[in-house]
């Protein structure tokens, strides 16, 4: 699935690429996990809180996901996939 946020002109600032997954990884639409695959955004709009749009948007979208996952393999091809629950999500974004 993919969400982007867009201003009011219709510019792109960022996209979203992201799955719902069980613990196992395996894509289901039941799954309590989310594996965010791709997120892209534009140079004059980082560091502007896209990332919390983003999160805003998916956790407020998937009520019944309990954590999510992402890897940068681009910019740490040697880390290993980062994991935050919805309550770091949460307090990520002061609920």
């Amino acid at each position: 699935m993919i969400e982007i946020i867009r201003d009011e002109q219709g510019n792109i600032h960022g996209v979203i690429e992201y799955y719902i997954v069980n613990p196992d990884g395996s894509m289901n639409d039941t799954g309590d996990t989310i594996w965010i695959n791709e997120c892209e955004i534009a140079p004059q709009y980082q560091n502007n809180g896209c990332i919390k749009k983003f999160i805003s948007i998916l956790i407020n979208k998937f009520p019944n996901v309990k954590a999510g996952y992402f890897h940068r393999l681009g910019k740490y091809p040697n880390r290993l996939p980062r994991l935050y629950t919805r309550k770091q999500w949460e307090r990520r974004l002061g609920i």
